[in-house]
């Protein structure tokens, strides 16, 4: 029988997954990312529980970074105790050139949900889980704090979110301390391997990097203090959430062209709050602009928006057109690849467009025929080539890459 601190955690942790997967079915199979550390172990073993009374089919998979001399053997400690478990076991290596302080912890942090997506890609996995905790989400909080975010930045992460098209990434114990997860870890008899519970990481304690630093703040706050930040956290997400699933909601009547330009109805728009509408325009301009993150909007470009003013913003061009407003990228920095690039083979445009190996120069006639209905502001736009005599040619086979996550929502 479990104690109170085992079962709370094991509690938690099924109220995240109900909640996850509250709108859709229980997969038949699932990933989870284990490093070795606390967190990851002790969301290994909830999930080998979990997956059992479910009959799901779960897989573990270790990220060697190569950053430490005892990393492969932390991905060795792993693996013993998938075997204890009988859970399968993978280990991915990270093959990297040296990284400065500054840029490591990014790099490290890209690489590993690069290689995770990759796995879960090639195993028709949809679900990969992380182990982050209800700690990480204090740091992370302290570090957008500083850098002055709205209230959507202080709401920090969210337990589910798109990693790509086809993978999701969750973190079932986002709700959870560290200190419960040791807890639960140090009450369970059928988890420890080689004496221990789990790997100490010895770069969790070195003060050259941010959330390190912003970890041992945090460690010399009180209880009530503490309690403080959380409670802010927590209402940031709530709003975030409201705001949000209204955001998608008028986003779903949202026509975008597979020619990357937006279009949507003013009067249905001017009906939303302003804090929806400034959601909405944010991530259509995300979307059609191409940029890596998205770009905030303020009140005022809101206001200029509705009242008929043309808009730039996140490489994108926002206009009134009649009863509409019509968003498509800015003729600005638009990239042009020559012919002997752009067929041999897939690549992404302008972070925008995915080029298939079987594009194909068009003639003028095939042109004017095929795009006939598309403006010259939305021409100018596309991809192109320069031939050999250094004429710039538009061309075909290509798709417009939708951003992962225009359609997310917090939770």
């Amino acid at each position: 029988m479990l104690n109170s601190t085992s079962d709370s955690c094991w509690i938690s942790f099924l109220d995240s997954v109900n909640d996850i997967f509250a709108l859709c079915s229980v997969p038949e199979k699932i990933a989870v990312g284990v490093s070795g550390g606390s967190d990851s172990c002790a969301l290994l073993h909830l999930l080998w529980r979990w997956a059992k009374q479910h009959s799901i089919r779960l897989y573990c998979v270790t990220v060697n970074h190569q950053l430490r001399n005892d990393s492969a053997e932390e991905a060795n400690f792993v693996s013993k105790l998938c075997y204890r478990l009988n859970v399968p076991h993978i280990v991915l290596t990270w093959e990297h050139e040296d990284y400065s302080v500054g840029k490591i912890e990014n790099a490290a942090r890209e690489a590993r949900y690069r290689l995770l997506e990759a796995f879960c890609k090639q195993h028709d996995i949809k679900y990969l889980c992380v182990g982050h905790t209800w700690n990480d989400q204090l740091e992370t909080f302290e570090m957008r704090n500083d850098k002055g975010s709205a209230s959507f930045g202080l709401a920090c992460m969210s337990r589910i979110r798109s990693l790509s098209k086809n993978v999701q990434l969750i973190r079932p114990v986002l709700r959870c301390t560290r200190d419960q997860l040791q807890n639960y870890l140090l009450q369970e008899n059928s988890i420890p391997s080689a004496n221990r519970n789990w790997c100490n990481d010895s770069m969790n304690d070195n003060d050259i990097f941010l959330r390190v630093q912003k970890r041992h703040y945090l460690q010399k706050l009180s209880e009530n203090e503490l309690a403080v930040k959380s409670k802010t956290i927590i209402q940031a997400g709530e709003q975030r959430r409201a705001i949000e699933m209204q955001a998608v909601q008028f986003l779903k009547t949202v026509t975008f062209s597979p020619y990357g330009f937006a279009r949507f109805k003013i009067d249905i728009f001017n009906k939303e709050p302003i804090n929806v509408q400034q959601e909405i325009i944010r991530r259509i301009i995300w979307n059609i602009g191409g940029k890596k993150y998205p770009t905030p909007v303020s009140g005022i470009m809101i206001n200029q928006i509705l009242h008929g003013t043309t808009c730039t913003l996140g490489r994108c061009v926002i206009r009134k057109r009649r009863s509409d407003i019509f968003v498509c990228r800015e003729n600005r920095n638009i990239p042009i690849l020559s012919v002997n690039d752009f067929a041999s083979r897939p690549l992404i445009w302008d972070n925008r467009f995915l080029i298939t190996a079987n594009s194909y120069l068009l003639n003028k006639s095939s042109v004017n025929k095929e795009r006939k209905h598309l403006s010259k502001a939305v021409l100018q736009t596309l991809p192109c080539v320069t031939d050999e005599h250094g004429i710039k040619c538009p061309i075909d086979g290509f798709l417009f890459a939708e951003k992962t996550g225009l359609f997310d929502v917090f939770l």
